[in-house]
């Protein structure tokens, strides 16, 4: 009896785990639970930082998305996945392999959260994500490690002075209840009483 139980709850953290992971990884939609800020940028300066400053915001998973885009704009990244804890979305699809040049400011310092080294030419690992013509948004997701209160993109203009468009940054809803099937929370409990 006891070793079934164990076969169990062993088969059972194993599926919770493929499934955490599955949902992370495997997201259908970047996470937009909660609005924390959104901010209207005009004239951006080519090869700029485009910052949001906001109430302190706990860690977590974030996601920061440029739309409305007016002339041309879009965030500096690499296409080789420097940054394994998120991703680029481009028109709300992921990305693969994709990211965004992030930073996020934690106790008044700029830390730069997804470093991709800047080159004097384009490849896989300097590559200027675009967010104008036929796309319509392009955001990152990330995780903040710790507390934080600003975070912004690196963002090129294609040498353009009168771009403009609309930086929000969204947090994934905290403490969401993960119903659990009856045969596995009872099987959980009677292992519990067991020890």
């Amino acid at each position: 009896m006891r070793s079934s139980l164990v076969k169990l709850y062993r088969g059972a953290l194993i599926l919770l785990t493929l499934s955490s992971l599955l949902s992370t990884v495997i997201a259908a939609a970047p996470p937009k639970d909660r609005k924390i800020t959104e901010k209207r940028f005009e004239n951006i300066a080519d090869n700029s930082w485009s910052d949001l400053m906001f109430s302190v915001q706990q860690p977590g998973t974030y996601y920061i998305e440029m739309t409305n885009v007016k002339g041309k704009w879009g965030g500096w990244g690499c296409q080789n996945n420097k940054y394994p804890d998120g991703t680029t979305w481009v028109d709300g699809k992921s990305e693969a392999n994709s990211d965004l040049r992030l930073r996020y400011r934690v106790k008044d310092d700029w830390v730069e959260l997804i470093k991709i080294k800047q080159l004097g030419v384009i490849n896989d690992d300097w590559f200027p994500h675009s967010c104008f013509d036929k796309t319509k948004t392009l955001g990152q997701t990330f995780v903040a490690k710790e507390a934080f209160d600003a975070a912004g993109l690196h963002t090129p203009t294609w040498n353009t002075k009168d771009s403009q468009g609309t930086l929000t940054l969204y947090g994934k809803s905290v403490g969401t209840a993960v119903k659990a099937k009856e045969k596995l929370a009872t099987a959980w409990a009677k292992l519990k009483l067991s020890h």
